[in-house]
């Protein structure tokens, strides 16, 4: 999910470094109160000018969308097989046999 609207606001996902962008914009990010508990979220109000600038609408939103597809995938990205300790190699050689 690269956007959200909530209370009628459009947010879209930033990083740290995108997220600068957004501050100097004057945005604030999205903190919703969950079961009494402010939770802050990584993603941002839009600014309200980029509704008149759709080529640079875009840009940002294409941002967050590489952004999110790359958090994605880094988080889909299988663990690297953990080779066998010598123990662990040592305690299956002393395993018997399966009998059928």
């Amino acid at each position: 999910m690269f956007s959200l609207v909530a209370r009628d606001v459009l947010y879209m996902r930033a990083d740290d470094d995108f997220a600068k962008r957004f501050e100097e914009e004057g945005s604030r990010q999205w903190s919703p109160v969950m079961r009494g508990r402010e939770m802050v979220r990584p993603y941002w109000q839009v600014p309200e000018r980029l509704f008149d600038e759709p080529e640079e609408f875009a840009e940002w939103a294409r941002r967050a969308f590489a952004l999110t597809k790359r958090l994605r995938a880094e988080k889909d990205k299988p663990a690297g097989k953990k080779k066998p300790s010598t123990k662990a190699k040592k305690a299956k050689m002393k395993t018997a046999p399966k009998r059928r």
